[in-house]
């Protein structure tokens, strides 16, 4: 006869009868599901289980995103026949098709960063063909190139400055804790100016679409003719390089193309192209050039040509960084045809020189060989440093594991006054 009843099962794993109990007992639900009564589950299983939750949901969410951003890709327009017949041309045809970008509510900006009145007439003093000195070198610091400007100022006051005495260093603070901000200004020996945003419209105080940079650029202009831009993890290869900048001749900037080759159709937000009405084809065999080392001067040819409608661009948030526009997470291996990348001002940049210059085609003419080299890693320069993010995290990790510690402890003891007393 079944000791359990009928229809009842055999547990897998134990009656689930207590210790010291007589006679037949029915199993448990725990046992007829085949699990022992004493299987616990610890804090560290806890843990595994939602990690294993929380990479499972971040991959979810990443693979939603790559699909819904290749599937918006589309480069129908770039197969079309004749779709470039509005590229080439001379200069001053190149210069009308510019003057034809929409401008927005820019109009009152452009008055007052650049040398122009309402009436269109270029009012600047322009940059002699051999200067005095070279142009000031300005770079702009966020709070992640602190430790990159480091060794930037370093050169500038054991390299640059002894041997070039008249020349002046300018540090735009972008978004610097207070405490990097004075320890820049007490050890670097130069201007450090605070760049302020709201006096533009609002997109241009987030330092992720880069608008900020042409706006510091045309201010230097205008404050000292020329302008010598480095960003912050830039070096210069040899101090005596930089004297070649006093001797522009007829140059109106020196640009250089991008270390490595960057396609401009491939990392250019396709909603750029249609703000600008320009076709993308015709920029199918163009090259980014390089943003990291670039000096201008104050010229007619350079505020119509360049600096006008880079900084339209730059002041009109659906040009310069349209919806969904993304500087990395991208099908990189998809250039030259559309990466789903954007590179802001860069991006714009480059558009204005393959339009009114061909400089890709045309590199041999405006290039000169390069004065500055990116650094290999970040020097410690400064004698106190501030808390890293890394440290600051270890810092305030430590007492909240402590805590996590103790009342995992505190819990599992009680759990194991319960079972014995329960057994009792």
């Amino acid at each position: 006869m079944d000791r359990y009843g009928k229809g009842s099962t055999l547990p897998l794993y134990g009656t689930g009868s207590s210790s010291g109990q007589t006679g037949p007992s029915k199993p448990s639900i725990v046992s007829n599901l085949g699990l022992s009564q004493h299987l616990q589950i610890s804090g560290y299983m806890v843990l595994a289980s939602c990690l294993f939750w929380v990479f499972m949901i971040y991959f979810g969410f990443r693979g939603a995103q790559y699909g819904l951003l290749y599937m918006s890709l589309d480069d129908a327009d770039l197969d079309e026949i004749g779709c470039c017949a509005n590229f080439g041309g001379t200069l001053q045809d190149n210069r009308n098709f510019i003057e034809k970008y929409p401008k927005g509510d820019t109009v009152p900006y452009l008055m007052r960063l650049g040398p122009e009145t309402f009436s269109g007439g270029f009012k600047g003093t322009e940059a002699p063909g051999v200067l005095q000195d070279i142009p000031p070198i300005v770079t702009a610091v966020a709070s992640a190139d602190f430790y990159h400007v480091q060794s930037l100022i370093r050169q500038w006051k054991e390299e640059i400055k002894p041997h070039i005495p008249e020349a002046k260093f300018i540090i735009y603070d972008i978004g610097l804790f207070e405490s990097e901000i004075n320890l820049i200004a007490q050890h670097c020996n130069c201007d450090v100016r605070t760049f302020r945003p709201d006096s533009y419209p609002n997109h241009v105080a987030d330092i992720s679409n880069f608008a900020y940079r042409p706006i510091i650029i045309q201010t230097i202009i205008e404050e000292y003719g020329s302008v010598l831009w480095l960003n912050p993890n830039m070096l210069i290869t040899r101090h005596s390089d930089l004297n070649q900048l006093k001797y522009r001749g007829e140059r109106d900037f020196f640009l250089w193309p991008s270390p490595h080759v960057v396609n401009t159709v491939g990392f250019t937000n396709p909603r750029m192209f249609t703000f600008l009405t320009e076709s993308r084809c015709c920029y199918t065999e163009s090259e980014m050039v390089d943003i990291s080392t670039m000096a201008f001067y104050r010229t007619n040819t350079l505020w119509m040509d360049i600096m006008k409608p880079w900084l339209t661009c730059a002041l009109n948030a659906e040009c310069i960084a349209p919806p969904k526009s993304t500087y990395s997470a991208c099908f990189e291996t998809r250039a030259p045809k559309t990466t789903g990348c954007h590179r802001f001002d860069q991006s714009i940049l480059s558009i204005l020189m393959e339009r009114m210059f061909q400089f890709t085609s045309k590199s041999e003419k405006y290039v000169v060989p390069r004065l500055s080299r990116a650094q290999d890693e970040y020097l410690e320069y400064f004698p106190e440093q501030p808390w890293t993010y890394t440290e600051m995290f270890f810092v305030s990790a430590v007492p909240l594991t402590c805590v996590g510690g103790l009342i995992y402890m505190f819990v599992r003891r009680r759990q194991v006054v319960k079972s014995r007393f329960r057994k009792r």
